[in-house]
């Protein structure tokens, strides 16, 4: 196994983002309270610290300290060998890589008067010296998250021996044998038919439909009776009917596009011990370049649920494949699950993405 150190920290330009917004948010808040002090406690003191926390000349210090605090905070994992080192400004720690149990992600949704934002946390979770240690990573969205993982999954695959690689692949080459020769289903064979997906998909979209449907025709009532009754124009009940109509077309242009991915639909994917088959098209594992996942930790920050495609590169190219969502396949991460392991001799071969990648596909 390499011995060399691997490093990975945050994006530097997300970093300098947060870093902005908190120096902006500490900015407001130093102007806001020294005003109140003042007014409430009038002084000598309370009038300096009001002259000094001026708006706005109080933005540019407010800004370098927030953007040093959140550089303060920033954290770099670093996996070198059987080592995997944690360490930001002021703390460091070290675990072992076998101690590695788990990534773990916290997602809040805040909600203001017109807008909706999500604060995403990771984590990584240890075992050490029997006890279990949770370690915050600052800084870090989904998408690094998914890089250190893969990491961790390369390094922990050097770590098994040939031995323990051959029976792992194994259980799937026999799982897949027995499943063919009685005409049953194995545990690593998965059924996604289309008209089952899209009437699930379908089911939830007609849920959501109703009630954005009923937000605009209240809404919308609300809007004719303050133009009947002579009062005043109300912007903060046209902006709601403009947003309520904008999402009600959204949801039919979802609607739509569930008949595009019908033509993408994997309809069956089976993970064998040396192949996989996803529909009709069999894939050697020494022939696949690459495989590519939406990642199963990947949340939606909408309404919507996120949906799961699957892209295989091989040497005639990429081809993209469909399976539904949480929703009409709640199995994906199993899927994702047995993928990895039955790529245990290939682990380089197989990514996770929160995005779409360019690139030619093929149907």
């Amino acid at each position: 196994m390499t011995e060399k150190t691997k490093k990975y920290s945050s994006s530097l330009q997300i970093t300098l983002l947060r870093g902005f917004w908190f120096g902006l948010l500490l900015s407001f808040l130093s102007a806001v309270v020294s005003y109140f002090l003042f007014l409430v406690l009038p002084g000598e003191l309370t009038g300096g610290l009001y002259r000094i926390f001026r708006w706005p000349w109080v933005v540019g210090p407010g800004m370098v300290l927030g953007i040093a605090l959140v550089f303060f905070r920033r954290t770099t994992v670093e996996i070198a060998g059987e080592q995997v080192l944690i360490h930001r400004v002021g703390h460091r720690e070290c675990f072992e890589l076998d101690g590695f149990l788990r990534p773990s992600v916290t997602r809040k949704a805040h909600i203001g008067s017109y807008s909706k934002w999500i604060t995403v946390k990771c984590y990584l979770v240890f075992e050490k010296q029997g006890e279990i240690r949770k370690i915050r990573l600052y800084g870090f969205r989904e998408k690094e998250l998914e890089t250190v993982l893969a990491a961790l999954k390369r390094e922990q695959t050097e770590l098994l021996t040939e031995e323990e690689k051959t029976e792992v692949v194994g259980r799937y080459s026999e799982a897949a044998a027995e499943a063919l020769i009685y005409h049953t289903e194995g545990e690593n064979e998965f059924h996604l038919p289309a008209p089952v997906l899209i009437a699930k998909e379908w089911a939830c979209l007609k849920k959501i439909s109703l009630v954005v449907a009923g937000v605009v025709i209240i809404v919308g009532i609300l809007d004719v009776r303050a133009a009947l009754a002579g009062g005043a124009f109300s912007f903060q009940l046209l902006y709601l009917t403009l947003l309520a109509s904008m999402l009600l077309i959204l949801l039919l242009a979802v609607g739509a596009g569930l008949h595009i991915k019908r033509k993408h639909c994997a309809e069956k994917v089976i993970i064998g011990g040396e192949y996989l088959l996803v529909g009709e098209q069999y894939y050697p594992y020494s022939q696949i370049q690459k495989i590519r996942l939406t990642s199963p930790r990947k949340q939606s920050s909408s309404v919507f649920p996120v949906q799961h495609y699957l892209y295989v590169t091989g040497w005639e190219g990429t081809r993209k494949y469909w399976l539904g969502s949480d929703v009409s396949f709640p199995e994906y991460g199993i899927l994702c699950k047995k993928l990895e392991q039955a790529l245990a001799f290939w682990p380089d071969k197989q990514i996770y993405a929160f995005q779409k990648k360019s690139g030619s596909v093929s149907n």
